[in-house]
């Protein structure tokens, strides 16, 4: 009898806790809803990589590329260095095939990215080129990280790749994939610029080497904290502002 009765009890006290975990993740949920994304770009600018205002010594980063996305963006204007200016049409997602314009998208320019009219070579004004830019957007953190902590905790920032620099990124997941039959968040990653005579700069990107396999399920767990940085959609910019920041629209 009195083990019966134990055993009711555990089973009672194990419903409770299970209440309670739920409730304690719904309240956790709903919290981290209301607090917006945030995150430090790195720049390009001019070809000098910087981070948080700051220019790379070296103009040399390692760090660990923890995911990557498509990102179309459509500016109708000619591009203006003096002035915040948000795209007209964006679409961002992992898989190409599926990139349609974001529901935050001022004026969709098209039901699909595949069949836009903007996405034609020749259709900028004035040019041979795409209308719409095609990058890619990643996310980092440093290299230096030592433990699954580190790694966890670790800031995140965020990189876009000019459209120039694309092929550079798509051989380079190519290469990882062919020579070292790795993903490039299980790669340290090295960032560095050189001089184009056409484009003023590309962006390079050089396998160091694996990634501390100890903290592999650390880098997979920060990839799934960070989608909401990587996802971040563009917001409305009012017009007439001056100084650009990083994030909006970019040149580089």
């Amino acid at each position: 009898k009195k083990k019966e009765t134990e055993v009711a009890v555990k089973e009672s006290t194990d419903v409770v806790a299970k209440e309670w975990e739920d409730k304690l993740a719904k309240y956790a949920s709903d919290e981290s809803k209301q607090e917006v994304p945030t995150a430090s770009y790195i720049s390009l600018k001019s070809g000098i990589l910087t981070y948080a205002g700051t220019p790379i010594p070296d103009n040399k980063l390692q760090v660990i590329i923890i995911d990557s996305i498509f990102e179309n963006t459509y500016y109708p204007g000619a591009y203006d260095p003096n002035k915040l200016e948000s795209p007209e049409c964006f679409a961002m997602n992992h898989q190409l095939d599926d990139l349609v314009p974001h529901a935050k998208s001022v004026d969709k320019q098209h039901q699909n990215c595949e069949e836009c009219p903007n996405l034609v070579w020749g259709s900028k004004p004035n040019s041979r080129g795409k209308a719409c830019q095609e990058r890619r957007r990643l996310i980092v953190i440093p290299a230096t990280v030592e433990s699954a902590d580190d790694v966890l905790t670790a800031e995140v920032a965020v990189l876009k790749v000019p459209v120039t620099s694309v092929k550079n990124w798509a051989s380079y997941v190519k290469t990882l994939d062919a020579m070292y039959k790795r993903p490039t968040f299980a790669m340290i990653t090295e960032l560095s610029t050189t001089p184009d005579p056409k484009t003023q700069f590309k962006l390079d990107f050089k396998a160091i080497e694996s990634i501390n396999m100890e903290f592999l399920d650390a880098v997979i767990k920060k990839r799934e904290l960070s989608q909401d940085i990587l996802l971040k959609p563009y917001d409305k910019i009012d017009d007439n502002k001056e100084e650009p920041k990083e994030g909006t629209k970019y040149g580089d």
